[in-house]
């Protein structure tokens, strides 16, 4: 049976942190649910209801028998998109002197160890793996010490990942037992993971486990965007584009920033070290502080899209005009109402908008107003019996009733000219 968890999404609150983690299976919320053990059902792992906790755990205390071998297995989960896999475990293990009994001492252990198997559905309906413990290869070996045993391309922490209140859970039953949260990673190679926690002779309970991966997560500003991004294999950033949002454009002779997807689910900007630092290559990673200081805006709001939530750089939008509303140039800008008589036709047409822009030079927002810059979404339309000159009358000009009134202004405009170029000469006699 493949294990298919709702993926529950954790955003961190904190002002230094900017990243994801999807949980593919968390025991506190499925309650051990198709957990299964190698043993009978007096023998090895048993479930048990904690008197604190007031919630179900797994506990073995098989401490005075010679061979033990009790193994506790997890579902398969089915990983998604993960590229790779955090493994959270809470537990504990009683220190072997609590007991007086020295002939329990001879068996008696303080290790457990954590088993890994990835499989391909295919190949776990075929082999029943819950039973073939030969499958499983050793992820790490589980100890109450301040530096855990690890084996197989595991690391001992992960930043960003324990997100969760363990307050509850790190509450020890007795003066001799430690409550120890313990983190591996690995990369995934098949469809589903199964793990399994081996007990050899200790007196230990496992309280809780977590099993899933961290995202580097979507984020706008300076209208540059970049897409959720599933955090890569251990020790691999992902190099990632952004793109200017719906309603911008990428500015003449600039360009977006890329930014880093690390395996800590978390935003970094590359950096070049100064000379004095031997001139390579540094990595720094965005908070929601510094981000404002490390992203540039090549991207501006096109003519016809005014700027939306302009207070807010980290959720700045460009809308598209209304009705009655226009703009002309790019930039930050919010819509500006259409002049006396007029409107704006177009303010519906927002892909068509986009298209032409992109075929277009793009302009800076000083750019000069002419009749060969002007174009559908620059300016509003005289309604229906009001007239704008195309030459003299600015896009933000009223419209008027009176054609005749502009034509006089050509008049006089040329006749000015035509002075200022022939000089008077006395009259003839």
């Amino acid at each position: 049976m493949t294990f298919e968890a709702k993926n529950t999404v954790f955003e961190s609150q904190s002002e230094h942190q900017l990243w994801n983690a999807v949980i593919l299976l968390d025991t506190d919320i499925t309650d051990w649910s198709n957990w299964t053990r190698n043993t009978g059902k007096y023998e090895g792992w048993r479930q048990q209801t904690h008197p604190i906790l007031q919630r179900k755990i797994y506990g073995v205390c098989q401490i005075a028998q010679e061979h033990n071998d009790n193994w506790l297995y997890s579902p398969l989960v089915y990983v998604n998109e993960a590229k790779s896999i955090t493994i959270e475990i809470t537990f504990t293990i009683r220190e072997c002197s609590e007991h007086p009994n020295s002939e329990v001492l001879q068996h008696c252990q303080e290790v457990l160890e954590l088993f890994l198997h990835q499989v391909d559905v295919t190949t776990s309906n075929d082999k029943n793996v819950n039973q073939t413990q030969n499958l499983f290869i050793k992820l790490a070996t589980l100890t109450t010490s301040q530096k855990p045993k690890h084996d197989l391309f595991t690391e001992e922490f992960l930043i960003g990942w324990n997100i969760s209140n363990q307050s509850k859970n790190n509450l020890p039953d007795s003066s001799s037992e430690q409550v120890t949260v313990h983190i591996s990673r690995f990369n995934v190679q098949n469809d589903n993971i199964q793990i399994a926690v081996r007990d050899r002779g200790s007196c230990s309970t496992i309280r809780r486990v977590r099993l899933g991966f961290v995202v580097c997560p979507f984020i706008r500003k300076n209208f540059i965007e970049y897409p959720r991004t599933i955090s890569g294999k251990i020790m691999e950033g992902l190099t990632i584009d952004g793109r200017c949002i719906s309603g911008a454009a990428l500015l003449s002779h600039r360009e977006i920033p890329k930014l880093i997807c690390q395996t800590d689910g978390i935003w970094y900007y590359e950096a070049i070290k100064s000379f004095h630092s031997g001139g390579g290559k540094d990595f720094d990673s965005l908070s929601k502080n510094n981000l404002l200081n490390h992203l540039d805006r090549p991207c501006e709001c096109m003519p016809g899209f005014g700027v939306l939530n302009e207070d807010n750089l980290m959720d700045q939008l460009c809308e598209p005009c209304g009705l009655d509303y226009f703009k002309p140039t790019f930039g930050p800008f919010a819509c500006q109402r259409c002049p006396l008589n007029s409107h704006n036709p177009f303010h519906t047409l927002t892909s068509r908008s986009i298209q032409r822009f992109s075929m277009l030079t793009y302009r800076s927002k000083a750019s000069i107003y002419n009749e060969s810059s002007l174009n559908e979404v620059d300016s509003c339309v005289c309604d229906a019996g009001y007239y704008r000159h195309p030459v003299l009358d600015r896009p933000d000009s009223s419209c008027t009733t009176h054609l005749l009134y502009s034509r006089l202004l050509i008049f006089l405009v040329l006749a000015i000219v035509h002075a200022s170029i022939n000089k008077c000469k006395s009259c003839a006699r």
